[in-house]
């Protein structure tokens, strides 16, 4: 058998190749020497990263006359890194992510974003703890919350640069919103949780689809109004009063006294009414 090419060993791009060869098909590993080699005899060419850079990353047109060909190298190994991402590829993020190419924070926070949404657990620990990731740990919480992805909620929460009350409460109302009981009582927990947030925009919208167990719970809370926004909530379900669950959602917020304390005698009995339907 021939001997393998000496220069794959010093080509700085071999790492990455071989990674991704293996993810995606690892028979393509047998090809790679020759693969390697073949680029390693184009590294110190600028015309050839020229090329690649204006096919591939789409970067500002490389000038030989003010960066060498290692800069041009790590613009493509990065613009490389950004379209992997970008394909929501996260196993490959994962793969780049154990390299030193994966140089720009914007693509750390693209890469953990997606990684809350797919819910890979493995992705988001290990980007938790070797990355910042300031600007999307609290975004990731709050679509996390409103899809209800508790393990990953749970996860998020856990961190101390997390702010669960951030955007006006965005989490828990949205959670609220969607009919996530689980995910609302996860982040109840957090004393910085504010559920009547937004002019108790929970409760309004609990009671306008009907969620009658949401509406069991939201009334639990001291923070929750029920009467906010001259008694929006019970006007809503009695609007949508044909839908499952809204004629319940009016007979609970009758038996709330700070609801019944702001209606007159016949909005009472036009509620009330409702009720023998």
């Amino acid at each position: 058998m021939d001997a393998q090419p000496v220069t794959c060993i010093f080509n700085p791009f071999a790492d990455i190749i071989k990674s991704i060869a293996f993810y995606l098909n690892p028979e393509s590993l047998r090809r790679l020497p020759l693969v390697c080699s073949d680029f390693y005899l184009s590294l110190e060419d600028w015309k050839f990263w020229k090329k690649m850079l204006e096919i591939e990353t789409k970067f500002v047109i490389y000038n030989s006359a003010c960066c060498g060909w290692k800069r041009a190298y790590n613009l493509y190994v990065t613009g490389g890194i950004k379209a992997l991402i970008c394909d929501n590829d996260i196993n490959v993020a994962l793969i780049s992510m154990s390299m030193e190419y994966f140089l720009y924070q914007k693509y750390q926070n693209k890469a953990f974003y997606n990684a809350c949404e797919s819910e890979n657990l493995e992705l988001v620990i290990m980007m938790l703890k070797k990355f910042k990731l300031y600007s999307t740990l609290n975004k990731s919480l709050n679509s996390s919350s409103a899809n209800g992805r508790n393990t990953i909620v749970q996860l998020l929460l856990k961190d101390i640069r997390i702010k669960p009350e951030n955007c006006a409460n965005a989490a828990i109302i949205n959670a609220s919103i969607n009919g996530h009981i689980s995910t609302v009582k996860l982040l109840l927990v957090c004393p910085e949780v504010n559920i009547g947030d937004q002019s108790n925009l929970a409760i309004r919208k609990a009671a306008l689809n009907g969620c009658v167990e949401m509406v069991k719970l939201l009334l639990s809370q001291k923070q929750v109004d029920p009467s906010d926004v001259k008694n929006s909530a019970i006007k809503l379900a009695y609007k949508n009063r044909n839908k499952n669950g809204c004629i319940l959602v009016i007979k609970l917020l009758l038996n709330d006294t700070r609801v019944i304390s702001k209606l007159n005698d016949k909005q009472i009995e036009k509620y009330k009414a409702c009720q023998d339907i």
